[in-house]
């Protein structure tokens, strides 16, 4: 799992912290939202050093302007915002911990990744998938027009994907 990474601060932690936040955008509501890289539950993903160490980009910030957490560590959001990544936002506690608060706000995880475009993955739109079902095209002039492979506009074609729209 990336967050069992042993963290190291970097002999050049400031170039690091530029990189960082380079991938933050920061809202009105207190949360920096993280606009790089994300997993499919929504959760930013940072290189720390070097390629192989990928951690999560809340527990990098909280290692960059907080302090390293301990491997056993989890990493927390009080504002229960995945793709947050402000220090203020974030505290650290055990699995335990993390599992309370989550079942306390009534925010476990579902079986299944958000679908459609509520996926963090997802570039389509719903009217982007309804547009290519009705399109009498090749599928690969079609997937040039949305810059997917032929076998990904078969997949939305034949409803195998996006089966709820």
């Amino acid at each position: 799992m990336a967050d069992m990474i042993k963290i190291e601060l970097p002999a050049d932690i400031d170039a690091v912290r530029r990189r960082f936040e380079a991938m933050v955008t920061k809202e009105p509501s207190g949360c920096w939202i993280w606009t790089g890289s994300r997993d499919y539950r929504g959760y930013g993903r940072f290189r720390w050093n070097t390629p192989r160490s990928v951690l999560r980009a809340h527990r990098a910030a909280y290692a960059l302007y907080v302090a390293v957490p301990d491997t056993a560590a989890v990493v927390c959001h009080r504002c229960d915002n995945p793709a947050c990544v402000n220090p203020e936002h974030l505290f650290l506690g055990t699995f335990r911990d993390n599992t309370r608060d989550m079942f306390a706000k009534d925010r476990w995880v579902k079986p299944r990744p958000p679908r459609g475009e509520r996926n963090a993955n997802s570039h389509l739109t719903e009217d982007d998938v309804r547009a290519i079902r009705a399109d009498k095209r090749t599928y690969e002039q079609i997937g040039a027009d949305y810059r997917m492979s032929k076998g990904g506009i078969s997949h939305i074609k034949s409803r195998r994907v996006w089966t709820h729209i």
